[in-house]
């Protein structure tokens, strides 16, 4: 009788475990940029260490919207890198850039019919040359009311999400 209901409270047991297992999702973090939501631009690589002139590509999520029309602006540490130029990535578009403030790049971009809606599109590459040895951040700052659909609606929760780089050797 005593290993009758030893067996019955471990088959109880097991099935309140079960429940549970069931009932609640496991968490799982995100690797780091492998999650956005719509609105999130960032740059790739999120962080990376160089030794020469390099590019980095600024990249978005519009969910299921046409991306129309976006302000960014980017900071970084004019001490370490410093912006050669701006060009519109694979995916994007690009109207104007300005470059000459040091530490600064404001971007802006406007289609009328918008870009096909995506999760990971390539909006702009930035060319860098390198001014001295170190680390600088490169900070991303979207205006939250310029990026938009072709309706003119704001997709998701306009965020930049910044990254850094590494210069290791002066050129």
């Amino acid at each position: 009788m005593k290993s009758f209901k030893s067996t019955i409270s471990i088959i109880i047991a097991s099935i309140f475990i079960l429940l549970a297992f069931i009932s609640c999702p496991a968490y799982i973090p995100p690797s780091s940029g492998s999650e956005t939501d719509p609105g999130d631009v960032w740059i790739e690589p999120e962080s990376e260490t160089v030794s020469e002139d390099f590019e980095t590509e600024v990249h978005c999520n519009t969910g299921s919207q046409h991306l129309a029309a976006y302000g960014i602006d980017f900071y970084y540490d004019s001490e370490k890198i410093s912006a050669s130029s701006v060009t519109a990535g694979a995916d994007g578009f690009l109207s104007a850039s300005n470059i000459n403030e040091p530490g600064k790049i404001a971007t802006s971009g406007f289609n009328a019919g918008g870009v096909t809606p995506g999760t990971d599109l390539h909006l702009l590459t930035i060319h860098w040359t390198i001014v001295s040895s170190g680390t600088s951040n490169i900070d991303v700052d979207v205006d939250t009311g310029t990026f938009v659909n072709e309706n003119t609606e704001i997709i998701g929760t306009p965020m930049g999400i910044s990254g850094s780089v590494t210069v290791t050797a002066r050129k």
